[in-house]
């Protein structure tokens, strides 16, 4: 259960950092510089999933006394990570061009949209008793799975119509030195 939220944060990851590295030239330092914090955030908690998601595996491959609750604190490392993210994305502020306050927009709205699908995962994996078997455990997680494939899918679509919102917002995810690894 724990194990399926923390593979559906990291795919939820790459599929955002896929989104957040496309683009196209640009010239406004103001979206430029926008963009930069937008995918050092991402980075950043690409990083923390990638690891919260390696712990998991190692855990998986080697089960003993205590698993599930290491797999709960890479799980609870994920979350911390997301809601991190969640707090620096809602912290920038919009960048000062023609699209900046829509661009804005919609990244507070991937963000709550992140956060309360989070939330929601949380609550079911600390739903589960630590005396679950399997089937109860898979039972218990089958609604996070389909969530969180949603927001992944959610977020693609999010940041790819950031970056629509217009030429300056574009560019500046194009020029963005910290978009160019995501890419």
């Amino acid at each position: 259960m724990r194990v399926a939220f923390g593979a559906a944060l990291v795919s939820s990851a790459v599929l955002a950092v896929g989104a957040a590295g496309c683009g196209g030239g640009g010239d406004t330092s103001s979206a430029e510089s926008w963009a930069d914090d937008v995918c050092t955030s991402i980075a950043d908690w690409k990083e923390e999933i990638r690891h919260a998601g390696d712990d998991i595996r190692a855990e998986l491959r080697s089960p003993s006394t205590g698993t599930l609750g290491r797999i709960g604190d890479s799980v609870q490392s994920a979350a911390d990570a997301t809601t991190s993210l969640v707090d620096d994305l809602k912290g920038l502020d919009a960048p000062d061009v023609d699209s900046g306050d829509q661009a804005k927009q919609q990244v507070d709205a991937f963000a709550d949209q992140l956060d309360k699908t989070v939330e929601q995962a949380k609550t079911t994996v600390d739903g589960i008793p630590d005396s679950a078997g399997l089937a109860e455990i898979v039972s218990a997680l089958a609604t996070i799975g389909p969530s969180l494939d949603t927001l992944a899918n959610t977020g693609q679509s999010a940041l790819a119509a950031v970056e629509a919102t217009g030429s300056a917002i574009k560019d500046g995810f194009e020029n963005a030195d910290a978009c160019k690894p995501l890419r």
